[in-house]
């Protein structure tokens, strides 16, 4: 029992540090058009770098609380 409550719990801490991630990906894809267009010469990672770069960073490892 302790097993699977420790992975559903391993499971939903990622979910939640990669809903951010998913959302700048998203945010990137809709709008990488129109900046393509007023810089045709941008990489659409390139792009997606600048969205990952206006996050603010976490530091340090989350621990588990007891």
């Amino acid at each position: 029992m302790k097993t699977s409550q420790h992975r559903s719990t391993l499971r939903a801490a990622s979910g939640k540090r990669s809903q951010p991630e998913i959302e700048n990906y998203l945010k990137a894809l809709s709008s990488y058009p129109d900046r393509v267009a007023r810089d045709p010469e941008l990489s659409f990672e390139q792009h997606l770098c600048s969205f990952n770069y206006t996050q603010p960073v976490r530091i340090g490892v989350e621990r588990r609380r007891n």
